[in-house]
């Protein structure tokens, strides 16, 4: 399922009728939230939702790129899925690690 804000985008990965996992997209590049049962890790419903996401803030991204700041436990999860690190403006709480997915080889999107 898709849903579509002004400025946002929210999915969610339903299995028998139950719903799994969701993902969150502010304004198109700032990813917010990626959250999946645990019962339901390593099979591919994150990846999913991640892939599912990447594709539509691509086209309706107005900064070229994703961010996310990450968790410890989830930077093997996205680095695998081609985010970047980079250095953030400012510190982050808990041990959140910041990362970036450019949708353009090149990588010279503006870093906001």
């Amino acid at each position: 399922m898709t849903r579509f804000g002004n400025q946002h985008l929210f999915l969610q990965c339903v299995h028998q009728e139950r719903v799994i996992g969701t993902i969150l997209v502010k304004h198109f590049w700032n990813l917010a939230e990626l959250y999946v049962l645990p019962e339901f890790h390593g099979q591919g419903a994150g990846k999913n939702l991640l892939k599912t996401a990447l594709e539509i803030c691509q086209i309706q991204s107005p900064r070229g790129h994703l961010r996310v700041n990450s968790s410890p436990n989830a930077v093997g999860f996205y680095t695998q899925a081609g985010f970047d690190t980079f250095d953030s403006a400012a510190p982050l709480p808990y041990g959140c690690v910041p990362l970036i997915y450019y949708f353009s080889p090149n990588k010279t999107t503006h870093i906001n």
